[in-house]
């Protein structure tokens, strides 16, 4: 993308947040708190990448103008290791495992371009901790096909001709170039997100995007019962306090006696802490004051991905305590 286009509104969301955005005013619909986490999700993908670059282009420097001769030359400063004592995997016939006392002692990066068991540059399955099979990670990145190989293998790079390096190098080269353009998409679109942020109105975060300490014991709080089995209340929303938050979840304790189940004996019940059903107050007061914002609250996002979830109900649900509301004003 060129650095002084703006990306377009739709491309603002990441794929898997669950929200649509047609033109900057659906973003700014979402409000300033949503945002924000939209923006610390491009984050951390921006955070992904810049890894991923560094990681290919140490890669491509390493193999840059290398030869089968010069690798040869860097595997001196490493150990290549003679295997006395190999036999097979019990109940397999090509596993070997080590016994000699000197590879199971030996550290990873410890035979780098000699054999494939404890080079740097090598995936290994282990067994017991003693490399079995490896897959060399140089190949891997570049994107080519590489053979799984013992551990015992002699590095393919030490003789390898030059046309094998130059496809290596070659493959490097165009996986940085894409990630590189990847990152700074991803910079522009946190660059207009942080633009769009500014002018947004405050409202309540979608779930998905709720602060990790938004609920706290003792809190209190609105909960959607409407689809309680067998509840003996009338109402579908009702007030509670929250005991304790654990794992992504908040148990909370009824101020009335709401189910005939045994848990907390009928006061109680959990909620996962992204979920719309539990609600701060305030959060409750301003979905009965905007409806539109409502709608998008509970149909977009992470609620729609919640079994058993009826953002229908809760809408209907919402709208009646809504009149109800209005009239006692």
């Amino acid at each position: 993308m060129n650095p002084q286009e703006k990306p377009q509104a739709g491309a603002l969301t990441p794929a898997h947040s669950g929200f649509t955005a047609k033109t900057y005013e659906d973003i700014l619909f979402l409000g300033k708190p949503t945002i924000g986490g939209i923006i610390c999700t491009w984050r951390s993908t921006a955070k992904d990448l810049a890894k991923r670059i560094k990681r290919l282009d140490r890669m491509s420097r390493l193999l840059y103008d290398k030869t089968a001769t010069v690798i040869r030359k860097m595997a001196e400063r490493f150990e290549h290791p003679k295997f006395p004592g190999i036999r097979l995997l019990e109940n397999t016939t090509d596993k070997p495992v080590l016994l000699d006392p000197a590879s199971l002692r030996r550290k990873p990066g410890t035979t780098t371009f000699n054999v494939c068991g404890w080079c740097k540059y090598a995936l290994c399955d282990t067994f017991f901790n003693c490399p079995i099979a490896a897959i060399c990670d140089i190949e891997n990145t570049a994107g080519l096909t590489g053979d799984k190989r013992q551990f015992n293998a002699t590095c393919f790079l030490r003789q390898a001709p030059k046309d094998k390096f130059d496809e290596i190098r070659d493959s490097l080269y165009r996986k940085l170039k894409a990630l590189v353009e990847e990152k700074g998409e991803v910079d522009g679109k946190i660059k207009c997100l942080l633009l769009l942020k500014k002018s947004a109105e405050k409202k309540p975060a979608m779930p998905k995007y709720r602060p990790s300490n938004w609920f706290t014991r003792g809190n209190p709080v609105i909960c959607f019962i409407g689809k309680c089995r067998d509840r003996l209340v009338p109402e579908d929303f009702i007030e509670a306090t929250i005991l304790e938050t654990s794992d992504g979840r908040v148990t909370v304790y009824y101020n009335e006696h709401v189910h005939p189940g045994d848990y907390l004996e009928g006061y109680g019940a959990q909620y996962g802490e992204s979920h719309p059903e539990v609600m701060h107050p305030l959060e409750f007061k301003y979905l009965l004051r905007n409806p539109e914002f409502a709608k998008l609250w509970l149909t977009q996002g992470d609620s729609t991905g919640q079994k058993k979830f009826d953002a229908e109900h809760f809408l209907k649900a919402l709208n009646k305590e809504a009149r109800i509301v209005a009239r006692a004003n």
